[in-house]
C-alpha cells in the first residue's frame, strides 16, 4: 500500500509500505511535515515485478465498444509513468504483441460497461491473469505522433491508426457532417502559444512527415 492525495496525479506520497509499522510511521511523518491527512488516502498495491525486477503497465484506449491497445511500459520503479528500461528486442517484440493483438480486449470492454463510460484510456496492471485498474482517465494524453524509424516505428503507427478510427467511430454516431469541435484549455493553449520557434518548427516537420505518408499510403 501507499499513500497519496485524492484528486492530483502528482504521484504517492509514501514508499510502498509492508506493514502497519510503516504505515503509522508515514501517517506520523505527514504530519510532522505539517501537510496533515485532510485530503489523502491509502491505496492497495497488488502487482508485484518479475523474476527480473520489472514492472509492467499497460494502456488502453476506448471508444464506445473499440478497445485500443496504447503503450505497454516497463519499469523496475514500481511508480511507473513511462518505460524507463533500454528495451531488449524481447521487450520490444512483447510490446508489439500486447498492441497488435490486443488481447485484453474483452476485460477492457467490461470494464468500461461496467463504468458506464463512453470514452477514455484505461490504465492497468495483470495480476494473477486479471486486469488490476490503476485509473480510467476521461481526459488522456494521446501518443505523439513521431516518426521514428526504429524496431517500435510499426506499434506506434498503429495505435495512432486506431486512435483515428476510434474518433471516427464516435463522429459517425453523433454528428451529421463527422466532425467534432474540442475545446483546449486556456491554460494549455497558452503554452501551445508561447512554444520556441525551434519547437514549432519541429511540429511542422512532423505534420508534414504524416500528411506525406498518408498521401503515400503507408498510414
Amino acid at each position: 500500500m501507499f499513500i497519496r492525495r485524492e484528486r492530483d496525479a502528482l504521484g504517492p506520497e509514501s514508499p510502498l509500505l509492508a506493514n502497519e509499522a510503516e504505515y503509522r510511521a508515514a501517517v506520523e511523518s505527514l504530519q510532522d511535515s505539517g501537510k496533515g491527512l485532510s485530503g489523502r488516502m491509502v491505496v492497495e498495491f497488488r502487482q508485484k515485478p518479475d523474476a527480473d525486477g520489472v514492472y509492467r503497465k499497460y494502456g488502453a484506449m476506448y471508444f464506445r465498444g473499440r478497445v485500443v491497445p496504447q503503450h505497454l511500459f516497463m519499469s523496475r520503479n514500481w511508480v511507473l509513468k513511462s518505460s524507463t528500461l533500454e528495451l531488449s528486442p524481447a521487450m520490444v517484440a512483447e510490446e508489439e504483441s500486447y498492441v497488435f493483438d490486443n488481447p485484453h480486449a474483452d476485460q477492457v470492454r467490461r470494464i468500461f460497461e461496467l463504468a458506464e463510460t463512453d470514452f477514455g484510456r484505461v490504465d492497468y496492471a495483470m495480476v494473477d491473469g486479471r486486469i488490476e485498474v490503476f485509473e480510467i482517465n476521461t481526459n488522456p494524453t494521446f501518443p505523439r505522433m513521431r516518426l521514428e524509424y526504429d524496431a517500435r516505428e510499426r506499434r506506434r503507427v498503429h495505435a495512432v491508426q486506431g486512435i483515428f478510427s476510434g474518433f471516427q467511430d464516435l463522429d459517425e454516431a453523433e454528428t451529421a457532417s463527422g466532425l467534432t469541435r474540442f475545446r483546449t484549455p486556456k491554460p494549455k493553449l497558452h503554452r501551445l502559444r508561447n512554444r520556441s520557434l525551434g519547437r514549432r518548427g519541429r511540429d511542422i516537420l512532423q505534420l508534414c512527415k504524416w500528411r506525406t505518408l498518408s498521401w503515400l499510403g503507408r498510414l
